[in-house]
C-alpha cells in the first residue's frame, strides 16, 4: 500500500481531494500548508506527493528543495497545474512529476498515481 501525502494550502480543497479519492485504498496523509508539510516529510517516507499548484502559485518551489536536500527523491503530482509551474525548478532539484490539470478529474488523478 502507498502512503501518499496530499499537500495544499486550503482545507476545503483537501476535503475535496480526501472525498474524491475515498474509493483508493492507499494510506493518505494530508498537510495544509507549507509548515505541515516539511513537518510531515520530515518524519515519515512518502511513496508520493499530490501538490495542489495552490501551494506553489506565489512563485514557491520550496517542496523540490525539501525534497532535493534531504536526497529524497520522491514522485510528485501536481493538482491543477502544466509544466509552466516547475520552469524555474533546477532540473537536479525536479524528481518524477506527473501533471494533472484543471478540472480535476478521478480519472486523470488516478492515472497520474499510477505512473509511478
Amino acid at each position: 500500500m502507498k502512503r501518499i501525502l496530499i499537500l495544499t494550502s486550503d482545507k476545503n480543497q483537501a476535503v475535496q481531494l480526501r472525498a474524491m479519492l475515498e474509493t483508493v485504498r492507499q494510506e493518505f496523509e494530508i498537510a495544509i500548508g507549507e509548515e505541515t508539510g516539511r513537518a510531515i516529510l520530515s518524519q515519515r517516507y512518502m511513496n508520493l506527493i499530490m501538490v495542489d499548484a495552490s501551494t506553489l502559485k506565489s512563485g514557491s518551489s520550496w517542496v523540490f528543495g525539501f525534497l532535493a536536500n534531504r536526497g529524497l527523491r520522491v514522485p510528485i503530482v501536481l493538482l491543477g497545474a502544466d509544466r509552466s509551474v516547475v520552469k524555474d525548478v533546477p532540473s537536479e532539484d525536479l524528481p518524477q512529476v506527473a501533471f494533472v490539470p484543471p478540472p480535476l478529474d478521478l480519472k486523470k488523478l488516478i492515472c497520474a498515481m499510477n505512473c509511478f
